[in-house]
């Protein structure tokens, strides 16, 4: 189970991430898991920014706190 800090750093290293990338990243199967907390709590701290367009959700690294 990976930490806010790590999901965080994978977005920023990688500009950008879908639901489906970060899946695959820290290598989660099936529906259920804690990365959707760990994106609402990122969200709410503002560190990141949701874009979502049908089923997909992309997440970015909100250009205010770019380090």
């Amino acid at each position: 189970m990976a930490t806010q800090q790590e999901v965080f750093e994978v977005i920023k290293r990688k500009g950008y991430a879908d639901f489906k990338d970060l899946k695959s990243h820290f290598k989660i199967e099936g529906g259920g898991s804690w990365l959707p907390q760990r994106l609402r709590a990122l969200e709410k701290k503002k560190l990141i920014i949701s874009m979502r367009r049908g089923n997909i959700s992309v997440y970015f690294v909100n250009p205010e706190v770019w380090e």
